[in-house]
């Protein structure tokens, strides 16, 4: 049941993929916005991606997007763990999701 949730939230954070690459431009040009993204440091996540690993943060994740505040809510292995594996292309959705405007 597990795996069938994680599939799921795994479908919707593809169906917002598009819209995160026109983002991610934006954010990135932000640098002072970026500051604390993928640094080891302030992580308290990793999310996985192929050979990828992004250091993440649970809150600035949950607050941005409800796929994962599900994820983070639902105590399954992967959060007891303290990383998520997802197979399509997250590099998108970690950038969008870690920038700290509203």
């Amino acid at each position: 049941m597990a795996q069938a949730k994680l599939n799921l939230n795994q479908k919707r954070i593809c169906g917002r993929i598009r819209y995160l690459k026109s983002r991610m431009l934006e954010v990135l040009e932000h640098q002072d916005d970026t500051i604390v993204f993928n640094n080891p440091q302030f992580c308290d996540f990793k999310v996985k991606c192929g050979s990828d690993t992004f250091f993440v943060s649970k809150g600035i994740l949950a607050q941005k997007s409800p796929v994962f505040a599900s994820i983070f809510k639902s105590g399954m292995k992967e959060v007891q763990r303290g990383e998520v594996v997802i197979v399509n292309d997250v590099e998108h959705v970690v950038v969008y999701t870690s920038e700290h405007k509203s």
